[in-house]
């Protein structure tokens, strides 16, 4: 692969370039009126002289082959706020023939940085001079008497950043945030993550809990810290409590129903309570504790 060249350094290479296209298209096309031929047994002469015409590729009227770097005019162009050098051919006074026109403009009107090529000059600001001078001088930016009239893409301007300011939200002060931070909101969602929470888990510290409890609400709860302390504990104590009174609780009704319905047996020394439909029989009546059954003929199986 050769390096690429700009074509404006070497204006030259354009002629040779449209010539050997032309060459290329031209071939291409006669291999495929050859091939028609053959294929249609056709006369190749008849052939291309009814659809065969010669391609001559060349430049419009209204494009110019870029010149040399060393004869091109040495005007400036805006080329969108970046400047540049004009690509024309250089006519006379080293500019081309519309620079050099608006050079004459400077000169009639006696503008004397239009004459010097510095630009910003008096007369090319409605476009008739050279308002941006040449490339042998700076970009022009300032008119004769000081004033601004020329911004470059590539000047630098300050600008003055203004200063934002945040206001930081505080659950201490309801009425400037106007959104609900009573505690009574918090409790409950609290209790409500307690309630879901896997009580075998054995990193469950309060600490822990209250930082779910912040994902949860979206917010900062180190002022309720104390506030949120004391309702975990106080669950974790009625938790506890209501499990050893569920384990005390003992069903006396159930008790005082078969006491009811036993019968006192006397056997020597012993004595035994049956029961007077199941037939089973009971050690003591408070403690109710099966120790045999009565079979049809009274007499006692015991276990």
């Amino acid at each position: 692969m050769f390096p690429s060249t700009p074509v404006d350094e070497i204006p030259e290479s354009i002629p040779f370039i449209t010539n050997n296209l032309n060459q290329y298209c031209n071939s291409q096309i006669t291999l495929m009126l050859n091939k028609i031929a053959n294929d249609y047994s056709l006369d190749i002469s008849k052939l291309k002289s009814s659809c065969f015409e010669p391609v001559n590729i060349k430049l419009s009227n209204n494009i110019h082959y870029p010149a040399h770097n060393s004869s091109r005019c040495k005007a400036r162009v805006w080329n969108g706020g970046r400047g540049g050098q004009c690509k024309r051919k250089q006519h006379e006074d080293g500019l081309c023939k519309i620079h050099y026109k608006k050079l004459l403009v400077c000169k009639n009107n006696n503008c004397e940085n239009g004459i010097k090529g510095l630009g910003a000059c008096k007369c090319g600001s409605n476009g008739n001079g050279l308002w941006l001078g040449t490339i042998d001088n700076p970009k022009p930016r300032l008119n004769k008497d000081g004033k601004r009239v020329i911004k470059w893409l590539d000047d630098k301007t300050k600008i003055k950043k203004k200063k934002k300011k945040f206001k930081i939200k505080s659950l201490e002060s309801c009425e400037e945030t106007k959104e609900p931070c009573e505690y009574t909101d918090i409790e409950a969602a609290l209790l409500k993550l307690l309630n879901n929470i896997d009580l075998d888990d054995s990193s469950l510290t309060n600490c822990v809990i209250m930082k779910r409890l912040e994902i949860v609400l979206k917010k900062d709860l180190n002022t309720f810290k104390k506030q949120i302390y004391n309702t975990i504990n106080t669950f974790w104590d009625e938790l506890v409590a209501k499990e050893f009174s569920d384990d005390d609780d003992t069903d006396y009704s159930s008790h005082f129903d078969i006491e009811s319905k036993l019968t006192t047996y006397y056997v020597g020394d012993t004595t035994y309570y049956v029961h007077t439909q199941t037939n089973e029989i009971y050690d003591n009546p408070k403690t109710l504790n099966v120790i045999g059954i009565m079979l049809s003929d009274k007499k006692f199986d015991l276990f």
